[in-house]
């Protein structure tokens, strides 16, 4: 393992400490290291990613991190790549980033290359996202959506009637999807709870005349929305 000059690897407890270090000798010998910002590109045309640099911080201002995202940019243009998009996930300091560069998702959703002046977008990662939301819906229980309340207890009540064997509607739904925490970072579990089967499922017990089901259509549009 290479370790930086500031970080020293310990071994009882299998870590690596060290101190602040934004690169371009910006290092700060006081603070120690809680977490990292890593740029990564990669290919829209063709499939390839490499990391862009590493930054070691203990908390960056959404300020800093438009500095560093724009030399970033700059420094790939200077080597041929051409930046397109900016995705990041929808942590706050990185959509005050993104409002730093002149993006306000949703109704802003590109600012201006700096050297090419060609337009670049920015992106919430869906990936990350979709696990966002299912989390979001499962630890509420209910979501406020435009067409009324969804629950979250459609979906453990579908587990339930297809675990006990009273039917099962071609889908998905295991125990791993309602006990997601343990798989939190598993995004087909997420993605998988999202679906039109799920969604067509819960609408065929409503029809049918569940008794648990009634009105549980608002909850199978909301997923439809969301697979969408």
């Amino acid at each position: 393992m290479s370790i930086k000059k500031h970080q020293q690897w310990v071994p009882s407890e299998q870590k690596v400490v060290g101190v602040v270090d934004l690169g371009g000798g910006i290092v700060d010998e006081e603070t120690i290291v809680s977490e990292a910002l890593v740029l990564m590109a990669v290919g829209i045309r063709k499939r390839w990613k490499s990391p862009v640099s590493f930054h070691f911080t203990k908390g960056l201002s959404s300020e800093t991190q438009k500095t560093i995202i724009l030399d970033a940019v700059e420094q790939l243009f200077m080597v041929g790549v051409h930046v397109r998009v900016i995705i990041c996930d929808g942590a706050s300091v990185n959509l005050a980033t993104l409002n730093q560069l002149g993006c306000s998702i949703p109704e802003q959703v590109a600012f201006t290359h700096p050297v090419t002046k060609q337009t670049i977008y920015c992106m919430l990662d869906p990936v990350h996202m979709i696990k966002v939301l299912r989390t979001c819906f499962g630890d509420n229980k209910t979501l406020d959506t435009p067409d009324g309340i969804a629950k979250w207890e459609h979906i453990t009540k579908l587990h339930s009637i297809q675990q006990d064997g009273q039917v099962h509607l071609a889908n998905k739904i295991r125990k791993q999807h309602i006990e997601y925490t343990a798989n939190k970072m598993k995004v087909k579990l997420a993605t998988q709870v999202f679906s039109l089967s799920v969604a067509d499922a819960i609408t065929t017990l409503e029809n049918i005349g569940h008794p648990e089901f009634v009105g549980a259509s608002v909850t199978a549009k909301f997923l439809k929305v969301s697979r969408d």
